[in-house]
């Protein structure tokens, strides 16, 4: 028989709620079959891009977040660097289920790249999240950041992702502007 705590059952893992008792508020962390993953924070060009983005989507009129949280199930989370809802989501709340969640934005980092090419667009299909979109550096040959692609995925009828287009941010961007 496991033994009990105030935050739990040790040795069964956490949930998003034994967990966020724990920790102090406001830290970043995934569970990962019950075990906490403290998220470090993001460098500050990977901010700039995710505010840009929130901004962006709310000019088009749709309610979008940094750092959505997805509950996939009891001990089992991930957070999206952006995320764009259906519909107007509990905003108390910082987990979500997968159906609330219309488009998944990650900004790969060097530390997060194999997770952002492979394992995350793999989940998030499964999950069903209709749209996922993958941003990364465009860098001069002097190895200068100029600007940001962005590949689009779309959920196909397999239910694999897609690729449905490839842009440059500025020019997504520039798209919102002249739809106004």
């Amino acid at each position: 028989m496991a033994a009990t705590t105030d935050r739990g059952v040790a040795g069964e893992g956490f949930t998003v709620e034994t967990a966020e008792g724990l920790l102090p508020p406001g830290t970043r962390f995934e569970l990962h079959g019950g075990n906490i993953l403290v998220m470090t924070p993001a460098a500050q060009w990977h901010t700039n891009v995710q505010m840009g983005l929130v901004q962006m989507f709310r000019g088009r009129g749709l309610v979008a977040g940094m750092e959505v949280g997805i509950r996939i199930a009891t001990k089992q989370t991930r957070v999206l660097d952006v995320g764009v809802f259906k519909g107007e989501p509990d905003l108390r709340e910082a987990y979500f289920a997968p159906d609330q969640i219309a488009l998944a934005v990650e900004v790969v980092s060097p530390s997060t790249a194999e997770n952002d090419f492979r394992d995350k667009p793999i989940l998030y299909a499964k999950l069903g999240i209709p749209e996922f979109w993958r941003i990364t550096e465009n860098e001069d040959e002097d190895g200068d950041i100029v600007g940001y692609n962005v590949e689009v995925f779309v959920l196909g009828e397999r239910g694999r992702y897609e690729l449905a287009r490839t842009a440059s941010l500025d020019e997504i961007e520039a798209e919102g502007a002249d739809a106004s």
